[in-house]
């Protein structure tokens, strides 16, 4: 399984766009990779289009740019453990108003002002991955209705276990 980093590929991706200047970053979006063999293809589970949902290797590709992917190396267990996470989790809503929370609580400490996301009904991309993934290897420490994608990528980098990683 891999954890990749994406942005989108539509003609306006203005959401995209959003989150990749207010993060600085090259990507805006993150789910997670399958290998399907029985499909000789990989499917990709994601928080984006109103829910929680597995995508077609074919269609996910249709919709997004793969900036940057991580390699996750697991014992039978432990990808055993994320993949029934992730199926019972499967057609959960998706929480647009969680974004708009995450922005709100990055403005407040601009000016030095601490406050809790105000929604957290739903998931976005970062809370499911680090929810369902990172958290079963061991991360912890970071509120979940507030991580962006590029908080994930500097988990993976700096935290993340070498067991499970090889660059």
């Amino acid at each position: 399984m891999s954890i990749v980093f994406t942005k989108s590929k539509k003609r306006f991706p203005i959401g995209s766009w959003i989150i990749r200047a207010w993060t600085l970053k090259r990507y805006s979006h993150v789910a997670l990779k399958f290998e399907t063999k029985i499909f000789n293809s990989n499917t990709f589970y994601q928080a984006s289009e109103g829910m929680v949902n597995y995508m077609s290797e074919t269609q996910f590709l249709k919709k997004h740019d793969i900036v940057e992917s991580f390699d996750l190396y697991l014992d039978d267990e432990l990808y055993s453990k994320i993949r029934t996470a992730c199926h019972e989790e499967a057609g959960a809503p998706y929480g647009v108003l969680q974004n708009l929370g995450i922005a709100w609580c990055d403005i407040l400490a601009l000016v030095g002002i601490t406050a809790t996301n105000p929604f957290k009904k739903g998931r976005n991309c970062s809370e499911l991955l680090y929810d369902q993934v990172l958290t079963r290897l061991g991360v912890s420490g970071y509120k979940k209705d507030l991580i962006k994608p590029h908080h994930l990528e500097k988990i993976i980098r700096e935290e993340l276990s070498s067991e499970y990683l090889s660059f």
